[in-house]
Parts: C-alpha cells; sequence; structure tokens
C-alpha cells in the first residue's frame, strides 16, 4: 500500500461521535468532581468554615484559584488541538518571543 492511499483511506474515516471541546470539558469537570470528592473523604471540611467563610483571606483563595483554573482549562484546551486558532487564550502569544530561548 502507498502512502497516498493510505492518506486517503484514513480520511475516509467517520467523524469522532462527539467534538473534541466536548470530551475535553467533560473530562476536566469529572477530574474535578472526583478530586473534590477524594479531598472530602480524606481531609474533610474544616471544622471552623463558618468562621473562615468570614474572612477575606479564605474567599481571596477560591477566587484566584477559580481564574486560574479557567485559564489554565482554556489554554490546554486551545493547544491541544494542532492548527487551531488561537483565540482569546493566546492574545499574550504575540508576544511569544519574550518566552522562546535566544540562540
Amino acid at each position: 500500500m502507498k502512502t497516498d492511499e493510505l492518506i486517503e483511506l484514513l480520511a475516509q474515516d467517520a467523524a469522532p461521535p462527539w467534538p473534541y471541546r466536548t470530551v475535553f470539558l467533560v473530562a476536566v469537570t469529572g477530574g474535578v468532581v472526583m478530586s473534590a470528592l477524594v479531598f472530602h473523604s480524606f481531609i474533610g471540611v474544616r471544622p471552623d468554615v463558618d468562621r473562615a467563610l468570614e474572612t477575606a483571606r479564605f474567599l481571596f483563595k477560591f477566587v484566584i484559584t477559580i481564574a486560574l483554573a479557567v485559564g489554565a482549562t482554556g489554554l490546554a484546551l486551545t493547544m491541544s488541538r494542532p492548527g487551531a486558532r488561537r483565540g482569546r487564550w493566546l492574545k499574550a502569544g504575540s508576544e511569544q518571543e519574550q518566552f522562546e530561548i535566544v540562540r
């Protein structure tokens, strides 16, 4: 079999039943749920959680964690697809030269 014939046969394969974005987000959601269950079963909730909720420091931890998680998930989704458009997650990518190793 020649390479061109193999490529044609592979290109004729059926499209996946679910879009990649859906599969990725379901996997991320499942990972968050599983980690919450493991955390709750091994560590549990703080005994003074009602007092801790009144402090800004405790709430700020959740704000930062959620913001970083949303950004990282969007970035990982964009970078995991070859040839995908950068979109809003990689707007800072125009400064990519800053991160490349200068030879």
